[in-house]
């Protein structure tokens, strides 16, 4: 159901992007307006980030949201919608605390500007309850919050590791971090996002994008609109520079913001050719604007094609979910013993567990894999601290111990793990499957 929610939030986004623009356009739907909802639809990170299962999505649909409501008269019922897209963005991944803390102030002060004591009001009083119940909640459930985790690490005796090289965060990251964030926001640069080293955008609608952010500070009417564009921007830049983890994903609303700078600037060069009559500069901007549509198109062709050909006619094969089934089939052919045999397995055991058939257990394959700090709870009451020893522990007691092959993946060091199982143990292949991607063994002792 999380792809069908995405694809609702991408949609909203969608939407939003577009009012923001026939707000922020002269003309109600222009040659720019066109082209920018041309780019953003067609961004690769826009139209494949609904496949997966994660926060960023959620976060540019409040991302759009939130700014669409600078656009809009202040009333009861936006201050509401902005507190809570307030919290939201905190709620939401712990990443977006900038956005979160830059955009109260930011709304906040929309609100002081037209001395609407009652709303602000308003916005601090359901902005604060909602975040202390959330924070209570999830103090209740974890025993922390990020919150108290923050304050401990800055004023606790801990101090004197801010600037260490191992902490999640840490001023040692942001020499190395920032140029490179800083540099994928004029475009054009590869940068990991995920896996993937893909631009953001085209360098040809960075450069003008933050160009056209810059100017967007210059006009009367949404002046604030645009500084809270930049700050959102580049708070959120700083703050991710910081972490020990360099990803673009958690700077993804970077571009529609950067697409929204892109039509103001070509917005711009329109007004100035039209105001100082200059009619054959004014045409030749809408073809240069045409030109770079053209270009990008071209220079994008296969890659959109080979998009719209794998949406119509590719049938993707969930092998998590087949690599189960074989399980589950291999096991529940076999003849019934007091135990159930054993599976050692690289999976997450939550996830075989919601597709098991219960016809066996299962025991890490590795000490480095997920729930490595858990792992009681995800397998059970052993001494894990030599996976070896352990799985012959249960040969010797009588289990049936089986290892497959699933979920390996590109990881070297579940890779090693399951050829150090091979090694020790005498191990025969009784079931293949997944084109080899799933196959089963038999452990025994040698």
């Amino acid at each position: 159901m999380f792809y069908f929610i995405n694809i609702l939030l991408a949609f909203g986004s969608f939407s939003f992007f577009y009012l923001l623009l026939r707000r922020l356009i002269t003309n109600n739907f222009s040659l720019i307006t066109a082209v920018s909802l041309f780019l953003y639809v067609t961004n690769y990170f826009i139209y494949w980030y609904p496949s997966l299962a994660m926060a960023e999505n959620l976060t540019l649909f409040l991302f759009m949201i939130g700014i669409y409501l600078f656009t809009i008269p202040v009333s009861k019922k936006n201050v509401v919608i902005a507190a809570l897209t307030t919290v939201a963005f905190y709620v939401t991944k712990y990443a977006s605390m900038p956005l979160m803390i830059i955009y109260f102030l930011a709304y906040g002060l929309k609100i002081i500007l037209r001395k609407d004591i009652a709303s602000l009001m308003l916005l601090v009083t359901i902005s604060a309850s909602t975040f202390l119940i959330y924070s209570f909640w999830e103090w209740s459930a974890k025993g922390s919050t990020l919150l108290t985790t923050i304050v401990g690490f800055f004023f606790s005796s801990g101090n004197a590791h801010v600037a260490s090289s191992d902490s999640w965060f840490s001023l040692s990251y942001l020499p190395a971090h920032l140029p490179k964030y800083l540099r994928a926001m004029a475009g054009g640069y590869s940068v990991r996002f995920l896996w993937d080293q893909t631009p953001i955008v085209p360098v040809f609608v960075g450069t003008p994008g933050l160009l056209g952010l810059f100017l967007g500070m210059f006009s009367k009417r949404f002046r604030l609109l645009f500084v809270t564009l930049f700050s959102l921007l580049f708070s959120s830049i700083l703050f991710m520079s910081t972490f020990y983890s360099f990803d673009m994903r958690y700077l993804n609303f970077a571009i529609p913001a950067l697409l929204i700078g892109f039509a103001v600037c070509w917005d711009n060069i329109h007004i100035v050719m039209l105001n100082l009559s200059f009619n054959t500069l004014r045409r030749l901007t809408s073809i240069s604007l045409l030109l770079i549509f053209v270009f990008y198109f071209v220079t994008n062709a296969i890659r959109l094609k080979k998009q719209v050909m794998l949406n119509l006619k590719y049938a993707e094969t969930p092998w998590y979910y087949v690599s189960v089934v074989k399980l589950n089939k291999y096991f529940s052919a076999l003849p019934k013993k007091n135990r159930k045999p054993v599976v050692i397995s690289s999976l997450i055991p939550y996830y075989i567990d919601f597709f098991s058939n219960n016809t066996y257990d299962m025991l890490p394959l590795s000490l480095e894999q997920e729930f490595r700090n858990n792992r009681g709870a995800a397998w059970g009451s052993n001494n894990f601290s030599d996976l070896l020893v352990l799985y012959e522990s249960y040969i010797r007691k009588g289990y049936d111990v089986y290892v497959h092959n699933y979920g390996l993946g590109n990881e070297k060091k579940l890779q090693n793990d399951h050829n150090a199982i091979h090694t020790y143990f005498k191990t025969i292949l009784v079931s293949t499957g997944c084109y080899g991607a799933c196959n089963i063994w038999r452990v025994t002792l040698r």
